[in-house]
């Protein structure tokens, strides 16, 4: 999709942006487009114009996905005043940088995530982020897993502090996130981790999930 298609203040935003810069870029990227405006009335004009397929994901949040040529691009409406205020919402540093279409080869790390991927540390924003959606709370182990990095030390106490808060969570997201941590090169220890902090009830259920993939 030629950037031009898009409205000024449109950018590429989280692990697109976090994977080019580890170099880990997949055959083809699942792309996050942060845009000004309506997202959804913007995905079905991309649509009509490109010869793509649009769906709704998020009516009151304005998130829709446009298939397009087997390229899934998710689009969402940017929240706050600006780029900066909407990356401020994100769960983890390396999740929240962008690159601004109008300047592609500007990065927008307002957190230090660029720092943090050197380091091969995950750290969140701030403990409400995490809690905005406690999913968020076993993602972190899941991106770790996948990275191989290190979980910081206050954001491992948010994460076994509030491991309960899990429980609100829709079962079917709990157990997609278990699946992908059981799928990377550091599954177990990954789903130890998760024991840990009390995300997995038991061994058998890490077992379980495990044996799915092997």
């Amino acid at each position: 999709m030629p950037p031009e298609a898009l409205p000024q203040g449109s950018a590429l935003v989280g692990g697109a942006v976090r994977d080019g810069l580890l170099g880990r870029q997949a055959e083809r990227v699942d792309l996050d487009l942060v845009v000004p405006g309506d997202a959804i009335a913007l995905s079905r004009d991309l649509a009509r114009r490109l010869g793509g397929s649009p769906v709704v994901l998020d009516g009151e949040r304005s998130i829709a996905r446009l298939v397009l040529r087997g390229w899934t691009v998710d689009l969402a409406r940017r929240m706050g005043p600006d780029l900066e205020a909407d990356l401020g919402r994100r769960d983890f540093s390396v999740n929240a940088m962008a690159l601004t279409l109008d300047q592609p080869h500007q990065l927008v790390d307002p957190h230090g995530g660029r720092a943090d991927l050197a380091n091969g540390q995950l750290r969140a924003l701030s403990e409400a982020n995490l809690l905005d959606d406690p999913l968020r709370l076993l993602r972190g182990i899941r991106l770790a897993s996948e990275l191989d990095f290190a979980i910081e030390p206050r954001t491992w106490d948010w994460i076994r502090a509030h491991h309960d808060r899990l429980r609100n969570v829709a079962g079917e997201r709990v157990l997609a996130e278990l699946e992908r941590i059981a799928a990377t090169p550091e599954g177990e220890r990954g789903l130890a981790k998760a024991r840990a902090a009390g995300l997995l009830p038991t061994r058998a259920d890490a077992m379980q999930i495990g044996r799915a993939h092997v």
